[in-house]
């Protein structure tokens, strides 16, 4: 709504942040940091991908010369759908995706990740919604997600709450599939 009713001050506002964050850019370049992640939570139902090639980007890609020019990774959480905009994550500088969450909880499976983003890093999310399946699930979706993956660019994390009852039995069982495939 303030995008249709407001677009200028909503744009006043975007550049005013993205000065700010231009100035920070070469302060984390200079800083021990080996990796950053920078945005993220983008949602293409909400914001769209012309809105995300037009002002998400050039940022990341700004962000990405300023810090590769020092060594350091620049990645972004992403762990919503991320199909509209595949291409143009993989033509970013975005060195990794972080928290990036394979179908069935959103619009990408973990191979279609991998081939539109052959350049990249996914430190995943395991899938949220397989913590409230059997234990025999959660354990052959880790194995699965972990047989499809390569070995030098893939990262499998937690990113999400586990229920309360289900943490323990679940982290056993994906530990499993790691001590066995991983």
């Amino acid at each position: 709504m303030e995008w249709a009713e407001r677009r200028d001050e909503v744009l006043k506002l975007y550049h005013a942040l993205a000065d700010r964050q231009r100035r920070i850019f070469p302060i984390i370049a200079r800083s021990p940091a080996l990796a950053v992640n920078y945005g993220g939570n983008e949602t293409p139902e909400v914001m769209g991908p012309p809105r995300f090639r037009e002002y998400v980007i050039p940022l990341y890609n700004e962000a990405a010369e300023v810090l590769h020019r020092h060594g350091k990774l620049l990645g972004a959480h992403l762990d919503g759908n991320n199909r509209a905009w595949a291409q143009d994550i993989a033509k970013s500088g975005l060195d990794y995706i972080e928290a990036f969450t394979p179908a069935p909880d959103t619009d990408m499976s973990l191979r279609e990740a991998l081939d539109a983003w052959p350049d990249k890093v996914l430190w995943i999310n395991f899938p949220s919604s397989v913590h409230l399946s059997p234990v025999d699930e959660v354990e052959r979706t880790a194995a699965e997600l972990i047989g499809t993956a390569p070995k030098d660019r893939f990262i499998m994390g937690i990113t999400e709450d586990i229920p309360e009852d289900r943490w323990q039995e679940n982290l056993l069982a994906i530990s499993r599939a790691i001590n066995q495939g991983g």
